[in-house]
């Protein structure tokens, strides 16, 4: 089943372990990929575009995602805990019943994000963190 090509390449992902040799040869273009219910944990992924992309109920614990572009993402049911998403572009993306518990989200831009129902860690101020999204 194909489920994204690059327009650069006739490469075709399917699996995690594809995405993760494609970053590592240096591409960093994935937008509009499905990886649903997948997991994908503890990997540097500084610096992708996931724009678009499908990863609704996937565990991506621990990630680096710094500088990443999620815009428009589904990220609905995800996990996503201890992840780093330092100026990320969350900008709006669907993080519903999102667990962010430990997510680090300095710089983040989340104007429009859906984070309804969303998991914090405890203290954690959403109010707070949108009024300091750029």
């Amino acid at each position: 089943m194909l489920l994204y090509t690059s327009p650069s390449s006739q490469l075709t992902t399917t699996n995690p372990e594809e995405v993760l040799k494609r970053y590592a040869r240096g591409e960093r273009d994935f937008q509009g990929i499905n990886l649903s219910e997948e997991m994908l944990s503890w990997v540097d992924l500084e610096g992708i575009n996931l724009s678009g992309a499908q990863l609704y109920v996937s565990i991506l614990e621990g990630v680096n995602l710094t500088e990443a572009n999620l815009t428009r993402a589904n990220l609905s049911w995800i996990d996503l805990t201890a992840a780093t998403l330092i100026k990320a572009n969350l900008t709006e993306t669907n993080l519903h019943k999102a667990d962010l518990r430990g997510a680090d989200l300095s710089g983040a831009n989340l104007n429009g994000a859906d984070l309804t129902s969303a998991v914090m860690s405890h203290g954690f101020d959403i109010g707070i963190l949108k009024l300091a999204a750029f």
